[in-house]
Protein backbone atom coordinates (compact mmCIF):
# COMPACT_ATOMS: atom_id res chain seq x y z
CA UNK A 1 0.00 0.00 0.00
CA UNK A 2 1.40 3.38 -1.02
CA UNK A 3 1.66 6.39 1.24
CA UNK A 4 2.01 10.12 0.76
CA UNK A 5 2.83 13.12 2.92
CA UNK A 6 0.14 15.68 3.65
CA UNK A 7 1.00 19.20 4.81
CA UNK A 8 -1.71 20.75 6.98
CA UNK A 9 -0.94 24.43 7.34
CA UNK A 10 -1.81 26.86 10.07
CA UNK A 11 -2.84 29.92 8.14
CA UNK A 12 -5.86 32.16 8.04
CA UNK A 13 -5.43 33.65 4.58
CA UNK A 14 -8.92 33.65 3.22
CA UNK A 15 -10.77 34.69 0.11
CA UNK A 16 -14.23 36.21 -0.11
CA UNK A 17 -15.56 33.50 -2.43
CA UNK A 18 -14.92 30.58 -0.07
CA UNK A 19 -17.56 31.15 2.59
CA UNK A 20 -18.22 27.92 4.47
CA UNK A 21 -21.66 27.30 5.89
CA UNK A 22 -20.19 24.78 8.34
CA UNK A 23 -17.62 27.24 9.66
CA UNK A 24 -19.83 30.35 9.20
CA UNK A 25 -16.96 32.28 7.62
CA UNK A 26 -14.13 31.94 5.15
CA UNK A 27 -11.57 29.15 5.29
CA UNK A 28 -7.80 29.11 4.93
CA UNK A 29 -5.60 28.86 1.88
CA UNK A 30 -1.96 29.33 1.03
CA UNK A 31 -1.06 32.41 -1.00
CA UNK A 32 2.47 32.45 -2.33
CA UNK A 33 4.24 35.67 -1.50
CA UNK A 34 7.97 36.36 -1.66
CA UNK A 35 9.49 36.09 1.81
CA UNK A 36 6.36 34.80 3.51
CA UNK A 37 6.23 31.65 5.61
CA UNK A 38 3.40 29.31 6.56
CA UNK A 39 3.97 26.77 9.30
CA UNK A 40 2.08 23.54 9.72
CA UNK A 41 2.39 19.82 10.35
CA UNK A 42 3.20 16.93 8.04
CA UNK A 43 1.36 13.61 8.25
CA UNK A 44 2.07 10.34 6.45
CA UNK A 45 -1.23 9.10 4.99
CA UNK A 46 -2.13 5.81 3.31
CA UNK A 47 -2.90 6.28 -0.39
CA UNK A 48 -6.27 4.54 -0.03
CA UNK A 49 -7.37 7.27 2.41
CA UNK A 50 -6.79 10.15 -0.03
CA UNK A 51 -10.43 10.18 -1.14
CA UNK A 52 -11.52 10.68 2.49
CA UNK A 53 -9.09 13.59 2.84
CA UNK A 54 -10.28 15.05 -0.49
CA UNK A 55 -13.87 14.99 0.76
CA UNK A 56 -12.94 16.55 4.10
CA UNK A 57 -11.01 19.32 2.34
CA UNK A 58 -13.80 20.13 -0.13
CA UNK A 59 -12.34 18.79 -3.38
CA UNK A 60 -15.62 17.06 -4.28
CA UNK A 61 -17.55 20.33 -4.18
CA UNK A 62 -14.88 22.34 -6.02
CA UNK A 63 -13.78 24.51 -3.10
CA UNK A 64 -10.23 23.16 -2.82
CA UNK A 65 -7.81 21.32 -5.06
CA UNK A 66 -4.77 19.29 -4.08
CA UNK A 67 -1.33 20.21 -5.36
CA UNK A 68 2.20 18.99 -4.65
CA UNK A 69 4.58 21.38 -2.91
CA UNK A 70 8.07 20.97 -1.53
CA UNK A 71 7.85 21.77 2.19
CA UNK A 72 11.01 22.88 3.94
CA UNK A 73 11.62 21.06 7.24
CA UNK A 74 14.54 20.98 9.67
CA UNK A 75 15.66 17.80 7.88
CA UNK A 76 15.33 19.14 4.31
CA UNK A 77 12.55 19.31 1.74
CA UNK A 78 9.58 16.93 1.74
CA UNK A 79 7.21 16.66 -1.23
CA UNK A 80 3.72 16.98 0.23
CA UNK A 81 0.12 17.09 -0.84
CA UNK A 82 -1.32 20.52 0.00
CA UNK A 83 -4.89 21.79 -0.41
CA UNK A 84 -5.45 25.29 -1.77
CA UNK A 85 -8.58 27.09 -2.91
CA UNK A 86 -9.53 26.49 -6.53
CA UNK A 87 -9.97 30.27 -6.85
CA UNK A 88 -6.97 31.32 -4.79
CA UNK A 89 -6.43 35.04 -4.17
CA UNK A 90 -3.43 36.52 -5.92
CA UNK A 91 -2.35 38.60 -2.95
CA UNK A 92 -2.29 38.16 0.77
CA UNK A 93 -3.58 40.77 3.20
CA UNK A 94 -2.23 41.74 6.58
CA UNK A 95 -4.43 40.25 9.31
CA UNK A 96 -5.35 43.61 10.81
CA UNK A 97 -6.72 45.07 7.55
CA UNK A 98 -8.62 42.05 6.30
CA UNK A 99 -12.12 43.08 5.12
CA UNK A 100 -15.13 41.42 6.71
CA UNK A 101 -15.84 39.23 3.66
CA UNK A 102 -12.36 37.68 3.99
CA UNK A 103 -12.54 37.03 7.74
CA UNK A 104 -12.82 33.53 9.18
CA UNK A 105 -15.32 32.78 11.90
CA UNK A 106 -14.24 32.91 15.50
CA UNK A 107 -14.68 29.12 15.67
CA UNK A 108 -12.51 28.44 12.61
CA UNK A 109 -9.72 30.76 13.74
CA UNK A 110 -9.80 29.15 17.18
CA UNK A 111 -9.39 25.69 15.58
CA UNK A 112 -6.43 26.98 13.52
CA UNK A 113 -4.73 28.45 16.62
CA UNK A 114 -5.37 25.30 18.68
CA UNK A 115 -3.84 23.17 15.90
CA UNK A 116 -0.81 25.45 15.75
CA UNK A 117 -0.29 25.19 19.51
CA UNK A 118 -0.82 21.39 19.55
CA UNK A 119 1.65 21.00 16.66
CA UNK A 120 4.31 22.97 18.52
CA UNK A 121 4.56 25.76 15.97
CA UNK A 122 6.72 28.76 16.96
CA UNK A 123 5.20 31.10 19.54
CA UNK A 124 5.64 34.15 17.30
CA UNK A 125 3.70 32.39 14.54
CA UNK A 126 0.90 31.51 16.97
CA UNK A 127 0.82 35.17 18.02
CA UNK A 128 0.61 36.13 14.34
CA UNK A 129 -2.37 33.79 13.86
CA UNK A 130 -4.10 35.27 16.90
CA UNK A 131 -3.78 38.73 15.32
CA UNK A 132 -6.16 37.85 12.47
CA UNK A 133 -9.55 39.53 12.53
CA UNK A 134 -12.49 37.15 12.75
CA UNK A 135 -16.10 37.88 11.86
CA UNK A 136 -17.37 37.20 15.40
CA UNK A 137 -19.53 34.27 14.29
CA UNK A 138 -19.60 30.73 15.63
CA UNK A 139 -19.79 27.54 13.58
CA UNK A 140 -23.29 26.37 12.73
CA UNK A 141 -22.38 22.66 13.09
CA UNK A 142 -21.91 22.05 16.82
CA UNK A 143 -21.61 18.26 16.37
CA UNK A 144 -18.78 18.62 13.83
CA UNK A 145 -16.87 21.01 16.09
CA UNK A 146 -17.35 18.71 19.11
CA UNK A 147 -15.50 15.94 17.23
CA UNK A 148 -12.42 18.17 16.90
CA UNK A 149 -11.73 18.18 20.65
CA UNK A 150 -10.68 21.83 20.69
CA UNK A 151 -8.77 22.30 23.92
CA UNK A 152 -8.88 26.05 24.49
CA UNK A 153 -10.90 29.08 23.43
CA UNK A 154 -8.43 31.80 22.44
CA UNK A 155 -11.13 34.27 21.36
CA UNK A 156 -13.54 34.60 24.27
CA UNK A 157 -15.95 37.53 24.25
Amino acid sequence: MGQFYYFGYANANAYENNFSSIWNGTTATLVESHGSVAYGAIWKINEDEKSILDTQEGVDNGTYKSIRKDILTDDGKVSCLVYVLTHNPLTTLYPQVRPYERQPSKTYLNVIVNGAVESGLPDDYVTFLKSFKHNGKESTDVNYIAKLNVLKNYFED
